[in-house]
């Protein structure tokens, strides 16, 4: 078993996957993000190629040596009585701007609390402009001695707007 925590699902328009139903898997390590491979549905060509009559294929190509490079060691921590705090942000960037660097921007200025962060959601058309996207990540905070209060938590999600809007030229939507 392999734990990676900084990943990223980003969608990609490889011809030999169905548009819309393949994603790349991208890891974040050593300071970098690499491209780990691709996971989705053969395209139906692709499946008249390989000469096959099953009516979807799900198939991946995984880089195992990005993907072991990338392996943390698993570190236990002890079941918090504090509830989580679950907040979603939104963010509209251009496509030019990797989902993956949009996550470490929220995650360097989160700070301690924030206890994970995952992509769930990306959406393109109207109303998001032209060559942009949005991006919703769902962030997870928890203090390990105390109930956050919303005040605390809007306070960061404040800081984490304000760094993406400066650093990125992205915005929040809502």
């Amino acid at each position: 078993r392999v734990r990676i925590t900084d990943v990223v699902w980003e969608q990609t328009a490889d011809a030999r996957f169905h548009p819309g139903r393949a994603v790349r898997l991208l890891v974040s390590h050593d300071g970098a993000t690499h491209d780990a491979g691709i996971v989705g549905e053969l395209h139906p060509q692709t499946r008249m190629r390989l000469g096959t009559t099953v009516g979807r294929i799900c198939a991946a190509e995984l880089r195992l040596d990005v993907l072991l490079a990338a392996e943390q060691a698993v570190k236990y921590r002890p079941v918090l009585a504090q509830p989580a705090n679950y907040q979603d942000i939104a963010v509209i960037a251009p496509h030019a701007v990797a989902a993956a660097r949009i996550q470490q921007v929220i995650a360097a200025y989160a700070g301690p609390l924030l206890e994970s962060i995952v992509l769930f959601d990306q959406y393109t058309g109207a109303p998001i402009p032209e060559a942009h996207r949005s991006l919703t990540f769902r962030l997870t905070f928890r203090a390990v001695d105390r109930t956050l209060g919303d005040a605390e938590i809007n306070k960061l999600r404040q800081r984490i707007v304000g760094q993406l809007e400066r650093e990125l030229g992205a915005t929040v939507r809502g």
